[in-house]
């Protein structure tokens, strides 16, 4: 894929608002959930996973021993996605990492990017519980963490 094909895909997803995405990483067997959080910058976007997985990812945590990490899995109010339908959703927000074009075009098979949700359609408050399970996450790198030291929540819809 040309940079120009890269550009239009990172330019779809909003650089000051959350969203959330599906696409596949390339060393990952299938595509994924992800929501973007915004770090203000042109050139780099922070995703962590979302997955149906809750239970397997707390007794993941539960069996490292790392317990701290469990309060940064942010459940998604059952039935508010139409493409979200398990009940048992979460935000994985330590799973949190910053991709910026060049890493973006490296992993992700851009083939299969669509843009689900935009940030008008996402919670005051679950914007805020995703934030706060990434700062609060004792596995999200500080570099990570310090991209979005000063997000704005933006919509107010509860």
């Amino acid at each position: 894929f040309s940079l120009d094909t890269v550009l239009g895909l990172f330019g779809k997803i909003p650089k000051h608002l959350f969203s959330i995405c599906h696409f596949k990483i390339r060393d990952h067997s299938k595509g994924h959930f992800w929501v973007t959080v915004p770090t203000g910058q042109e050139t780099v976007i922070l995703v962590c996973m979302v997955t149906s997985k809750a239970e397997k990812r707390r007794e993941y945590y539960r069996r490292c021993k790392n317990f701290g990490a469990i309060p940064s899995l942010v459940s998604v109010p059952e039935g508010t996605y139409d493409f979200l339908p398990d009940p048992d959703t979460i935000v994985e927000c330590n799973s949190a990492m910053s991709l910026d074009l060049a890493i973006f075009k490296e992993k992700v098979e851009l083939k299969s990017f669509s843009l689900k949700c935009g940030d008008d359609k996402l919670s005051h408050d679950l914007k805020r519980r995703i934030v706060q399970g990434i700062k609060d996450s004792p596995v999200v790198k500080h570099g990570d963490k310090a991209m979005i030291k000063h997000v704005s929540l933006g919509s107010t819809l509860s």
